[in-house]
């Protein structure tokens, strides 16, 4: 399966949601030969495709896991989600995706703006008019004040819109959780899984234990919310401009067992 893919499979139901830090994809049905000689049909396995294809030069490990396996720890966590509250998560949205000053003194201010910006188009117009100004000046230079105006306007607009932009943010946010309550576990199709997982990456790494050779494997599920991903909110939080970044990261803390890495 292609790193890049997005296309919604309901054949295969962990299509396009398993990676590891080139990709995964989906492999023939085989017979695993266990350390006592014994053999036993479990299935699917899914495989890194780059390891796969060119070995450890590329990809240090295969990060092969087993799909029944695999579904088992998904509804485990689905489950953990039904049981969470999502309300602060709600709060960390709005306060990256809609928060502005929408104080009257703001208001005004961008009103003030747009108000000069015309001004100064109509007199550039009209020296233009008068022959003097070059018709090339005078096209870079309107153009670049129609594009000021439109972000000044788009940023009133956001003003005079604001509550009812946080209305809608809160339905879907009720759409969203309904959604999550109501699915079936029974009935878990990939486009179903696509709407409540962004990804999920599948690591190996060396125990804790530094004299030991050991491995494990760990799973890193990065959930969708409302209309973005846990991970991109995230990264989004880091390159705001946001006054109370820190605060913010107090109520990411409260979702550790959310985020935290998964032993399979």
């Amino acid at each position: 399966m292609s790193k890049n893919s997005t296309i919604h499979s309901n054949k295969h139901l962990l299509s396009t949601l398993l990676y590891c830090e080139n990709s995964l994809k989906r492999r023939k049905r085989k017979a695993y030969v266990r350390k006592d000689g014994t053999s036993n049909q479990l299935g699917y396995e899914w495989a890194c495709a780059i390891n796969d294809m060119y070995g450890v030069n590329r990809c240090e490990h295969r990060n092969m896991v087993i799909k029944d396996n695999m579904i088992d720890k998904i509804k485990e966590m689905i489950l953990k989600l039904k049981n969470t509250d999502m309300k602060c998560l709600l709060e960390i949205y709005l306060s990256i995706y809609h928060s502005y000053d929408i104080s009257e003194e703001r208001v005004n201010t961008i009103k003030k703006q747009e108000l000069e910006l015309d001004d100064t188009v109509d007199k550039c117009f009209s020296i233009y008019i008068e022959g003097k100004m070059h018709e090339e000046q005078y096209h870079r230079l309107n153009e670049k004040h129609k594009e000021q105006l439109d972000d000044i306007r788009n940023e009133l607009d956001k003003i005079i819109h604001y509550e009812k932009k946080v209305e809608e943010i809160k339905q879907k946010y009720k759409q969203w959780i309904c959604y999550i309550n109501e699915i079936n576990l029974d009935g878990l199709t990939n486009s179903k899984l696509k709407k409540i997982f962004s990804r999920i990456t599948i690591k190996t790494c060396k125990t804790k234990n530094l004299k030991s050779n050991n491995y494990m494997k760990t799973i890193f599920i990065d959930y969708n919310f409302i209309d973005v991903s846990i991970e991109k909110m995230i990264k989004d939080l880091d390159n705001h401009d946001i006054n109370d970044k820190q605060d913010i990261r107090r109520l990411i803390a409260k979702y550790d067992n959310l985020f935290a890495l998964i032993e399979l």
